[in-house]
């Protein structure tokens, strides 16, 4: 088959479902245009994406990605033409040479942010709240639950945050949680005295996607996050970036920690542990907050 070639431009498949997974194909696309001398990415995707931890397995394409994929200066177009059920041969059928780039292992340093235009963004952070510029701002996304392993919810993906947050506190921080809709209910059950702690700005599910963006990017000093969504955009921009990571993490599964946490980039700005570690992962986070002004 005949493909279409156009010369500036980077052909890749990628999925159209689950937000973290889409900040390492971004940054595998921006460092795929850098080493091969090209200006835009075209992304191959499909009106659905396979969800392994929830039924019915086949979810609807996520409408808020792909709006923020449209906000990517280096992203030039979608195309729905390579679905997850056959990727081998739907990109084959493709008329475009799709590629599926893979051979970057090095840690790199970029800032993402600087390849997005938020004047694309549907939604931005309100003033409201209170005013940004006066504080030292920490954003914490302390559960999320929603595309979570419920069998392993609990041992891999429950972190424990008290002395994260009497860390941020002592450095005079303004704490701000922000989270999904499903984690309301698993912060009542879970940390209901820290829900409570009248210090802390609760936003969750009180943002949008992009509003949360806005932000971690544009106001927060620095971020810390379960195995979420979060880590991965933070870390993509160069922000000072905690993770309590789970258990695809923990066990290097699909080369998420050999791999996909290089191509994001960022090391130097960037600590993780394990949520299954519980007191130990919360203490060595806190340490880290402490020593957050030596290494900036």
């Amino acid at each position: 088959m005949s493909k279409v070639n156009i010369e500036d431009e980077l052909h890749m498949w990628m999925a159209s479902g689950f937000f973290g997974d889409a900040m390492i194909d971004l940054c595998k696309a921006k460092r795929a245009l850098e080493h091969g001398g090209k200006e835009s990415i075209v992304i191959h995707t499909a009106k659905r994406y396979w969800h392994p931890n929830k039924e019915p397995y086949w979810v609807p394409a996520n409408q808020a990605l792909l709006s923020f994929f449209n906000s990517i200066n280096f992203v030039k177009g979608i195309i729905f033409d390579v679905d997850q059920s056959d990727l081998h041969g739907t990109s084959e059928n493709s008329n475009y040479n799709v590629e599926f780039p893979e051979y970057f292992k090095e840690n790199w340093v970029h800032n993402i942010t600087e390849n997005v235009n938020f004047d694309l963004f549907t939604k931005r952070i309100s003033r409201d709240f209170f005013n940004f510029n006066n504080y030292n701002i920490a954003v914490i996304q302390p559960v999320s639950f929603k595309n979570k392993p419920t069998d392993q919810f609990e041992e891999h993906y429950l972190p424990v945050w008290n002395k994260t947050i009497e860390s941020l506190k002592s450095n005079n921080y303004k704490i701000i949680f922000i989270g999904g809709d499903k984690d309301e209910e698993v912060m009542k059950r879970y940390f209901p005295k820290i829900k409570e702690d009248n210090d802390i700005l609760n936003l969750i599910n009180k943002l949008t996607f992009f509003e949360s963006l806005d932000l971690i990017w544009n106001y927060s000093h620095l971020n810390i996050s379960c195995c979420s969504w979060l880590a991965w955009y933070s870390k993509a921009a160069g922000i000072p970036t905690a993770m309590a990571s789970g258990y695809d993490m923990l066990n290097d599964l699909q080369s998420i920690r050999s791999y996909k946490l290089k191509v994001v980039g960022n090391d130097n700005n960037f600590f993780m542990d394990y949520a299954c570690k519980k007191e130990e992962c919360d203490n060595s986070i806190a340490n880290w907050v402490n020593e957050i002004p030596s290494i900036l």
